[in-house]
């Protein structure tokens, strides 16, 4: 199991979020960890880019990942959760992520959204002054504001790659299932880590 940490920083126009790497992780006994499942949506709203190639125009775009409590990491205010994630454009075929992606709540910075590891890159992130107490697991509805995103980045998934030019405006969804799953009891996270991700750097912002 690897730890995370992500330290956050914003410019004028700019949001830099930043894994550090420092492999510190511990494994030993314990007794049995309960999970709760959870689904994490980040929906662009009018929003123009391509996947594979085809065009797409100020259309709905989901972004969807699903994991369970157990496995968010936190430090410093971040939130991360790193599962397979997929996405949607337009209501039309959910294609998944061939990139390591996570769901990510920066309270620093005020944001919550996706990140994609592989490219070291935001996806597409809302921003609101919600998140600066919020985590992966507290908030009870939606959270819509202005989104963040690199105009043009490229992320890969299992039908092409996807980008984005413009979106509106964004909204964050977070969603505890009722149902409790039970973890191995022989292992147990003791130390503490943190994995390095730079740059996920955020070029533009769009006005609601």
């Amino acid at each position: 199991m690897t730890c995370l940490s992500l330290v956050g920083s914003r410019k004028v126009g700019l949001f830099a979020a930043s894994f550090v790497l420092a492999f510190a992780c511990l494994v030993g006994w314990a007794s049995p960890a309960h999970a709760t499942a959870i689904t994490v949506t980040e929906t662009a709203l009018g929003a123009s880019g391509t996947l594979d190639g085809t065009a797409f125009n100020d259309v709905t775009v989901t972004l969807s990942l699903t994991g369970n409590t157990t496995s968010i990491t936190s430090g410093g205010g971040v939130y991360i959760l790193e599962d397979p994630a997929t996405v949607s454009v337009a209501g039309g075929a959910t294609v998944a992520f061939a990139d390591s992606v996570a769901a990510v709540v920066n309270q620093a910075a005020g944001v919550g959204g996706f990140g994609d590891f592989s490219s070291n890159l935001a996806i597409v992130f809302t921003q609101n002054p919600v998140f600066s107490t919020a985590t992966l697991t507290s908030l009870t509805g939606p959270v819509t504001g202005s989104a963040l995103f690199n105009d043009g980045a490229l992320f890969n998934t299992v039908a092409g790659t996807l980008d984005f030019t413009s979106i509106t405006s964004s909204t964050f969804k977070e969603t505890l299932g009722g149902t409790s799953v039970p973890e191995p009891s022989s292992l147990l996270l003791l130390g503490t880590g943190l994995v390095s991700l730079l740059g996920m750097t955020l070029l533009r912002k769009q006005p609601v």
